[in-house]
């Protein structure tokens, strides 16, 4: 049976509770492991025994090809914290099992983590599926493994802090003198010696799926000889139109609060207002262009203006004063970011649009490895918002009309380019300078 624990409320932390069960924090994972890891990454793709939880072993011997690129990406730094039971097994699944009996002891943990690039799979053979011995139990391969810098360090929790009841512990009770728990990783400037933070993994199944042979085409005799049914047509799928907007009511959210969390930021008062229930695609900034009224974008390999197949996806490569001259055009404007984080969340601190569920198909992202760039808009209808606002995780990120920090503007909602969860958080900020035409930036527009 998955390992439990009770926590704050008395409910039960099991495995049920792993938020994203393809992208583990493998932090905590035995040096052991971290230094097999290491080593066969640097001659061939890693495979991997993984029940989607807490077991993760590396199959040393299990040769499925293929070998990894660095990919250096932009500095991201994020934080995490645990509290409970069930925040320990939803964030920090491989290694939950072992910190349990800190937070039994009356501790909180706090992950701090900065990325700077990816280790991509590359030339992994899907006709030659690994056998033999040394892949028994085999089901994953990592498909990129996330390099940085982190520390986790656990702290003693006050008196009359939050945690509850927490394996004996009870509510309030203090932790004066456990043992304290502290692990880190460094990583330097250029991300060639970094340690590594998370896995992706790509489920082997997938490579079978892929290399299954295509059934045979009926030999034209034989198409004569079977009459095809008749199948009522499908409804067309509703359109999604340049000028579709969503009525946002006026209200109040705690801006930047994390679902969860004890921190509670100050409330944000946010009047009513419209947004576009897309964002902007290729065919709509064209229009702009040809009017004379906007610039035309850049070009590039994930730039999608010019490419026939991508009207109906996102704008993109398309700097801050671009997306402005677009939504003036358009009679609109960009939203701050306040009304953008309030069309994505609501006022219940969800922390993605659709909840709080693993990112999965709800988004268009984790592209990079696969070139794929952007999806048409409105592709994911199951990644809305509480107001039925679509693609506001992923696909492009979102110039808004805030300011960051050092002349830079605020974008929101992360893309395609991002294989981190949390870079598709609705309370994640991202700053860009206005001159950026970036492959993983676009825009929607506010009235």
């Amino acid at each position: 049976d998955a390992p439990s624990l009770a926590d704050a409320d008395g409910r039960v932390a099991t495995c049920e509770a792993v938020s994203d069960k393809l992208n583990p924090f493998i932090v905590e994972w035995p040096g052991t492991s971290m230094s097999q890891l290491s080593s066969v990454s640097q001659q061939r793709v890693v495979v991997v025994s993984y029940d989607g939880c807490k077991s993760l072993k590396l199959l040393d011997g299990c040769d499925l090809g293929g070998s990894y690129t660095l990919q250096r990406t932009a500095k991201f730094e994020d934080e995490l914290t645990i509290s409970n039971a069930r925040e320990l097994w939803a964030k920090l699944p491989i290694g939950a099992a072992e910190l349990s009996g800190k937070l039994a002891q009356g501790m909180s943990f706090k992950l701090k983590y900065t990325s700077r690039g990816r280790r991509e799979a590359a030339g992994v053979s899907r006709m030659a599926l690994p056998r033999g011995a040394a892949c028994d139990g085999a089901t994953h391969y990592v498909r990129a493994i996330t390099v940085g810098s982190f520390e986790l360090s656990a702290a003693a929790r006050t008196e009359g802090s939050a945690g509850g009841a927490i394996a004996g512990l009870g509510a309030g009770a203090s932790a004066e003198g456990r043992s304290a728990h502290r692990k880190s990783g460094s990583c330097d400037d250029v991300a060639s010696a970094c340690s590594s933070l998370q896995l992706a993994l790509e489920p082997l199944a997938s490579l079978a799926e892929a290399a299954r042979p295509a059934p045979p085409k009926p030999s034209p005799a034989a198409a004569r000889q079977v009459a095809a049914p008749v199948v009522a047509a499908a409804p067309a799928p509703r359109a999604v139109g340049a000028g579709d907007m969503i009525a946002v009511p006026a209200g109040s959210f705690s801006m930047g609060a994390r679902e969860g969390s004890a921190d509670a930021s100050p409330e944000v008062q946010v009047a009513a207002f419209t947004i576009d229930r897309t964002e902007v695609t290729v065919a709509a900034y064209e229009a702009c262009v040809s009017a004379g009224a906007c610039s035309a974008t850049d070009s590039g390999e994930f730039c999608n203006a010019g490419r026939p197949d991508r009207a109906t996806h996102p704008v993109n490569c398309v700097d801050w004063h671009q997306a402005s001259a677009y939504c003036a055009w358009a009679g609109k404007r960009l939203p701050t970011e306040q009304e953008w984080e309030y069309a994505a969340r609501g006022d219940d601190a969800r922390g993605f649009p659709w909840g709080n569920e693993e990112v999965g198909a709800h988004a268009c992202w984790n592209r990079w490895s696969s070139r794929l760039g952007t999806c048409p808009v409105g592709s994911h209808p199951r990644g809305a918002s509480p107001f039925g606002v679509l693609d506001m995780a992923g696909n492009v990120g979102e110039w808004t009309a805030s300011e960051h920090e050092a002349g830079a503007r605020v974008d929101r909602g992360g893309s395609w380019h991002d294989a981190l969860p949390v870079a598709l958080r609705s309370v994640t900020r991202h700053g860009s300078a206005p001159t950026d035409r970036d492959g993983d930036l676009g825009l929607r527009c506010a009235r």
